[in-house]
């Protein structure tokens, strides 16, 4: 048992410090454009890959996708709680029904957050030019 929860530990700890470098490289990188991008007037092609417009559409389709995956996350602790409950029941009834519904509209939710996502990305991906 313990040399399992080393192993795990280790996986996270490489886990988090991998994302913390390649966020810095990330951050490295941006201030570098954002530099370049402030020399030049308006109406030219920034260096980020696009006029300022389609960059702000980018941007809010970028946050949309964060707040549905923030949700779905909600929802799948949602239908995992639901399955607790309904193990813990202990031949209950009213808590059997109970968990039951819980997991079915945790489920209708889920499917809710993943049809959202997928009408959000094909609009965001038809309306940029």
């Amino acid at each position: 048992m313990k040399k399992l929860f080393v192993i795990f530990a280790l996986i996270f700890l490489f886990c988090s410090l991998a994302t913390v470098v390649f966020a810095g490289e990330k951050a490295a990188i941006d201030a570098a454009i954002d530099k370049i991008d402030v020399g030049f007037g308006s109406g030219i092609v920034t260096a980020k890959g696009g006029d300022p417009s389609t960059v702000t559409q980018e941007l809010i389709g970028n946050a949309i996708k964060i707040l549905l995956g923030i949700m779905g996350s909600v929802a799948l602790c949602i239908f995992i709680y639901g399955g607790i409950i309904w193990m813990t029941a202990g031949g209950t009834p009213e808590n059997i029904t109970n968990a039951q519904n819980t997991m079915i509209w945790a489920a209708i939710g889920l499917f809710a957050i993943f049809a959202s996502y997928m009408i959000i990305n094909f609009l965001i991906g038809s309306l940029t030019f």
